[in-house]
């Protein structure tokens, strides 16, 4: 009997192998491209794309670590690509599986928003909890390239100024810097870091400095472990006593208005840095000892709308951590 899995073109005969890297969809016929088993073969893909582990695939969609391997080889044979390969311990993705994995992050981006937009027929809503720094200076400005490629989706920001109790919260999306609940799936956005901003032309030394380290026991450590880092004595290079600011925003504000110098999460501070309101007293970063999570319930894992987010986020976490190591090697440069 025929394998009508595929339609060959006989000209693909001809092709070279970088020519079909071109068009890896192209020899298979509408009626392959619908067939179960390869959507099944993309849906495992997918997972393991993401994860870049068979075992966290398998986790997630409920099946044994063969069931994956097995979906995994049987895409890589439909495709006649490989698209994972071995790295150390783990896996990695091919060049091949980098530009498949990338295109079924959008298209099903898509179905997502399509799902939502049918189903119940009317809009989704979602409520996302943000803490202080991380609502207005990194999600928001990102949230108008969701809402264009989700018309059907709307969104409720909640800003929460503690770190929140999950299961007390009205909020279908949390992002957090805190420790994540039993029952949530967390999703690393990335390490915060911090870096020294002053008013530009503000050059005083010794100069004043502001520290969101308040506590009588910790005052200041933000600097000192700045200080260490880059071999200065605080101590004798700040003028006054400490300069103390509960919130990064305010102490933001601060060094815009040239009160004094402030340590402040480097996402925070780029776009005043990139219009000149702010400029670095150097190139050094340091760690602020805090990481931000997205979690949802994993009990809502499913839902199109939260699916449709997650996918979006996880594309947004990608060009973020681009464009981060963009920076740094050009200021190695």
């Amino acid at each position: 009997m025929p394998d009508h899995r595929f339609n060959v073109n006989p000209a693909r005969e001809k092709m070279t192998k970088s020519d079909r890297n071109l068009e890896p969809y192209s020899v298979l016929s509408l009626g392959a491209r619908r067939d179960p088993r390869l959507l099944r073969n993309l849906q495992y893909f997918e997972a393991v794309a993401r994860h870049l582990s068979i075992t966290a695939t398998a986790a997630e969609i409920g099946v044994s670590l063969s069931a994956v391997s097995h979906q995994i080889r049987e895409l890589s044979n439909r495709l006649g690509e490989t698209l994972i390969e071995r790295s150390g311990r783990g896996i990695k993705l091919t060049p091949v599986g980098e530009r498949l994995a990338e295109n079924l992050t959008e298209t099903f981006a898509m179905l997502d928003a399509s799902i939502s937009s049918a189903v119940g027929g009317q809009n989704a809503k979602l409520t996302l909890l943000v803490c202080s720094a991380f609502g207005p200076y990194w999600l928001a400005p990102r949230l108008p390239r969701f809402l264009s490629a989700n018309p059907n989706i709307e969104i409720e920001l909640r800003l929460y100024a503690e770190t929140p109790e999950m299961s007390s919260l009205g909020g279908d999306l949390i992002f957090t810097s805190g420790t994540v609940q039993q029952g949530y799936d967390p999703i690393p956005i990335f390490d915060e870091s911090l870096i020294a901003v002053r008013k530009p032309g503000t050059f005083l030394d010794p100069f004043p400095m502001i520290t969101t380290e308040v506590e009588a026991e910790n005052l200041g450590a933000d600097w000192y472990r700045f200080g260490h880092s880059i071999g200065l004595d605080v101590d004798a290079a700040r003028s006054g006593g400490w300069i103390r600011s509960s919130h990064y925003i305010l102490a933001m504000e601060m060094a815009k208005s040239g009160v004094g110098v402030a340590l402040v999460p480097e996402f925070q501070a780029a776009e005043s840095l990139r219009c000149g309101l702010l400029e670095p007293m150097n190139e050094t970063r340091i760690p602020s000892m805090r990481s931000y999570n997205f979690c949802f319930k994993a009990s809502r894992a499913n839902e199109p709308a939260i699916r449709a987010f997650v996918r979006w986020l996880r594309r947004e976490i990608k060009d973020h951590i681009r464009a981060e190591e963009g920076i740094t090697v050009s200021s190695l440069n």
